[in-house]
């Protein structure tokens, strides 16, 4: 979990059909509720708040 309340993941990947999966790096930030369809949240019930 990054300061900001969002979730970082580093991954590593390559274009379509190689098989060499670490021809590049990238990192995604996704909130928690986008990966769990708006049925979680970071605050509960309460409105959402910046984290410190």
């Amino acid at each position: 979990m990054l300061p900001d309340g969002t979730i970082g993941i580093i991954y590593e990947c390559g274009p379509k059909g190689s098989v060499h999966y670490w021809d590049e790096v990238r990192f995604a930030r996704f909130n928690l509720e986008w990966l769990t369809g708006g049925n979680d949240t970071l605050f509960g019930n309460e409105k959402e708040k910046s984290v410190p």
